[in-house]
């Protein structure tokens, strides 16, 4: 659960993690029940200001619990459903911290993949089988992303696309 106590001076990133995670539990739920494989795509995975070891504070934290806690109920249930994440990032020194995720998560496929967002879509819609529900979170420092270059992801059946505007 997402606690106020992290975000001293960053109270609008609470406000986007507490609707996270209980938009993304759901969807994770709802959406395993028709599909054999869900994947969570971070396209600017940070971690910025975490005030966490286990990046709890952040939104590929909260996005991996939730995929978590999805497989569990749905493998309690009698169902293995797939669950992977891909997290982009292109600062050197967030993208070592999101290096360390894959043996914290061995449950998921958690993959980071460093560089630019808008150049790597071709390389994350690759990893995304064609059959799996995809969720893009979209939530850069400034918005300066062309619609045009993210298309290919609009476009994609069986996918959500959450942008995240914030001042």
């Amino acid at each position: 659960m997402v606690s106020l106590d992290n975000y001293k001076g960053r109270e609008q990133s609470y406000v986007k993690h507490v609707l996270l995670e209980q938009y993304l539990e759901a969807l994770i739920h709802k959406t395993a029940s028709a599909y054999q494989h869900v994947v969570y795509v971070d396209g600017f995975a940070g971690p910025w200001q975490s005030s966490s070891e286990q990046f709890d504070d952040t939104s590929f934290g909260i996005a991996l619990k939730a995929l978590r806690r999805a497989k569990g109920s749905w493998k309690a249930g009698g169902r293995d459903v797939k669950m992977s994440a891909i997290l982009v990032e292109k600062m050197p020194a967030a993208f070592q911290n999101l290096e360390t995720l894959p043996p914290k998560f061995p449950d998921l496929g958690v993959k980071p993949l460093k560089g630019d967002f808008l150049s790597l879509i071709p390389a994350i819609l690759s990893y995304i089988p064609k059959d799996a529900f995809a969720f893009f979170l979209l939530d850069p420092k400034g918005w300066r992303i062309p619609l045009r270059k993210i298309q290919p992801l609009l476009a994609r059946p069986n996918s959500e696309v959450m942008f995240n505007f914030m001042f």
